[in-house]
């Protein structure tokens, strides 16, 4: 209330100019209080290099099961197959506040895969199935931390390890010439081997900097559970193909949480750090002509007009808030395409 003219200014100058400069001599006009000055100092630049690299080596074996061992029964083919493989996602640098650009580690990842792969009743079956162990080191993390001058930043750092164990399964059926039906399912068991972090309660109510084992959490932001259908049927008429489709898509409960307050809260204020299993319905109707070189389609994404979130931040030892970012709502379309 002493400089309500303060409250609000909008940035009119040209691309070129640093509107932290603008700012900062709007508010050193302004404030005429000799115990007051501009909080905002010069703009800092930061340059830093740092390279990364990492050998990933990697192994697979697969077997087709002999055609005269399945003449009796109705498999048409089968493939047995082991794989041992490692990857490596790229260190990068990343700003946190009042120092500067810090170095985010690279992510390490150790893959043991074994499956089948299926094709049955005339090939008109195709089943995939897939188990899997990964073992991350350094897994890169979105987190709350504070910087050197006890600043919250939200910014990215490394666990120690976790690993990632479960399963998923692929189905194409297709019953008749003209239909055809698509399934997919995985299951994900998400665990911290080794995850230690910054006790932000005991930094803001005690002023020291203490650290805590994070390992027992949930992973952020990843669902254990996934799974579609989608069903289609291909008419054929005198003037082209009608094919009609609709897909489901499921999604499991996600935990939202980025640091571990929210983790303390999860059972007492759970729609503070969860976000809800949800379904969603696309539809979809396509004709194309004889010559296959125009098609139109009319679509409904969202058919049930479902609201969910597709990305939200969960600060409870921070900031305590709960920011969400919602998923589209329903909306339609047609399409149109033509080939020459």
């Amino acid at each position: 209330t002493l400089y309500p003219d303060l409250a609000i200014h909008t940035f009119n100058g040209a691309w070129l100019q640093d509107p932290i400069r603008i700012a900062n001599q709007i508010l050193k006009n302004a404030v005429g209080h000799p115990d007051i000055s501009s909080p905002l100092s010069a703009p800092k630049y930061d340059k830093r290099d740092s390279t990364f690299s990492q050998f990933t080596p990697m192994a697979s074996a697969s077997w087709f099961v002999p055609s005269e061992w399945l003449d009796d029964n109705a498999l048409n083919s089968l493939l047995v197959y082991g794989t041992w493989s490692n990857g490596f996602k790229s260190g990068f640098l990343e700003p946190s506040g009042q120092d500067g650009l810090v170095v985010v580690d690279p992510e390490k990842l150790e893959n043991r895969e074994i499956g089948v792969k299926i094709d049955a009743f005339e090939r008109s079956v195709r089943l995939n199935i897939a188990l899997y162990s990964m073992i991350f080191e350094d897994m890169q993390l979105i987190t709350v931390k504070t910087d050197s001058a006890n600043t919250l930043v939200v910014t990215s750092q490394n666990a120690g390890e976790s690993v990632i164990e479960g399963g998923e399964l692929e189905l194409m059926w297709i019953p008749t010439a003209q239909m055809m039906v698509t399934l997919s399912y995985s299951n994900n068991n998400y665990k911290f081997k080794e995850f230690v972090d910054q006790d932000l309660t005991a930094l803001a109510t005690q002023g020291r900097s203490v650290e805590i084992d994070r390992s027992d959490e949930q992973f952020p932001v990843s669902p254990e559970q996934t799974a579609s259908l989608g069903m289609q049927y291909t008419f054929v008429t005198p003037v082209g193909l009608i094919t009609p489709r609709i897909d489901f898509s499921y999604k499991s409960e996600i935990y939202l949480g980025f640091d571990n307050g929210s983790w303390d809260v999860r059972h007492t204020n759970p729609e503070g750090v969860y976000s809800d299993a949800y379904t969603l319905v696309d539809a979809r109707v396509t004709w194309n002509n004889n010559e296959d070189d125009l098609s139109i389609s009319a679509y409904v994404k969202n058919a049930t007009d479902e609201r969910y979130d597709i990305g939200a931040v969960a600060t409870g030892d921070s900031i305590g808030t709960f920011a969400q970012a919602l998923g589209n709502p329903r909306f339609y379309g047609v399409e149109l395409r033509k080939t020459f």
